[in-house]
């Protein structure tokens, strides 16, 4: 038996890089996965390649909180916020203005309701974990990613007010910096020629998505306390210590 095993995940935005990983990581550990993408192709070419591990996939816009309704009332013990864009681009002043609404609406605002309606779930039935993925951009300007470092500065404070309002009812809030990590995001990223200066050109540099996955995985499955309610970089050495302290079963 797994770590996980009688618990109910979910994870938006788990078609591809690290929400990918992460739903492979989870169903290894005997959760009940649940994952989003944004279509039917998507969700089917991602289920595609489970390889042998059990998890269940749902098309809709992450934005859609019917959709999102209907999926939390299965229950939920287990939520990994993940879905988020890159686009647009551009220098805050100059950003195309219904970008960077569509922006706002997935990376921050949905990402808010999914954490908390799960949290009130979690609450009211002895606990959880959410984990949301923030990113580095969240403690730095950067020029033609202000958008993208607004939106997860955002997910960085209200993970810290959900887990200063819940810790008491047994819901641990983390967020969590991933890295730089080889996605589609970060090809994007690079193929715009924009952010030369501070992201690596040589792809075999970028750390694979199933590392921030098993730290993921490992936030889920243990208590790590002492890490809820902060911005957690994979790269922190405190955090290392204690994955190392405490390794995951496989």
């Amino acid at each position: 038996m797994g770590e996980l095993t009688g618990k109910r995940a979910i994870v938006t935005g788990g078609t591809r890089g690290i929400g990918f990983a992460t739903v492979v990581e989870l169903s290894r550990a005997g959760a009940d996965v649940h994952f989003t993408g944004t279509s039917e192709a998507n969700v089917a070419a991602a289920a595609a390649r489970l390889d042998g591990v059990a998890a269940t996939g749902h098309a809709f816009d992450v934005r859609d909180l019917v959709a999102m309704e209907g999926l939390l009332a299965g229950g939920c013990d287990v939520l990994v916020n993940n879905a988020a864009v890159a686009e647009p681009m551009q220098r805050l002043h100059e950003a195309d203005a219904n970008a960077l609404r569509t922006m706002f609406e997935i990376n921050l605002l949905a990402a808010v309701e999914w954490a908390r309606h799960a949290a009130m779930l979690m609450a009211g039935s002895g606990g959880g974990t959410i984990v949301s993925i923030s990113s580095g951009a969240a403690r730095f300007a950067v020029p033609n990613m202000v958008p993208y470092c607004i939106s997860k500065a955002g997910i960085s404070m209200a993970s810290r007010g959900l887990h200063v309002e819940l810790a008491d009812k047994g819901v641990r809030v983390f967020c969590f910096e991933p890295g730089i990590v080889d996605t589609d995001m970060q090809t994007s990223a690079r193929e715009s020629r924009l952010f030369e200066e501070i992201l690596p050109t040589d792809r075999s540099l970028l750390a694979r998505p199933e590392a921030p996955a098993r730290a993921i995985r490992w936030l889920c499955s243990h208590g790590a306390e002492d890490f809820a309610g902060r911005d957690l970089s994979i790269g922190e050495e405190d955090f290392q210590r204690a994955m190392e302290a405490e390794p995951l079963a496989d």
